[in-house]
């Protein structure tokens, strides 16, 4: 009888931790908007940054990028996928780079984004801090 009482609290306990991890990144889902700022190359920018998070599953995050360029246009859409541990620690990646921060406030995410420099001469290495606030609520 004790083997089964300690077999039922084990499940329910399990069950709790399941439930509670499903529902994590859910704190991360909708739109964000602000700034990123740092250095492409040689070159130092402070452009509109948004991240749309769209699907959520346990700690784990699907959605998309887009920054604006110079005059003004939102760059096409790119696929992210992120974590949100219980800490609020946040990391990401996307084709070519990552993302680590933190998620500072229920409507605050800041995190910098990095990029090596790649095999392609035309593309420079990225250091940016971003900075963003949940839009709509």
């Amino acid at each position: 009888m004790r083997k089964i009482i300690i077999l039922i609290s084990g499940l329910f306990l399990m069950v709790g931790q399941s439930a509670f991890a499903v529902e994590y990144a859910d704190k991360l889902l909708g739109v964000w908007e602000g700034q990123q700022a740092g250095f492409t190359g040689s070159q130092y920018q402070e452009l509109a940054f948004r991240i749309t998070f769209e699907q959520a599953k346990g700690y784990a995050a699907l959605g998309s990028k887009q920054w604006r360029n110079d005059k003004g246009e939102w760059s096409a859409p790119e696929q992210v996928q992120a974590i949100l541990q219980k800490n609020n620690t946040f990391s990401a990646v996307d084709s070519d780079g990552y993302m680590t921060g933190k998620l500072t406030s229920r409507n605050q995410l800041s995190f910098v984004y990095m990029e090596a420099k790649p095999a392609d001469p035309l593309d420079d290495s990225v250091s940016l801090l971003v900075t963003l606030k949940r839009m709509g609520k």
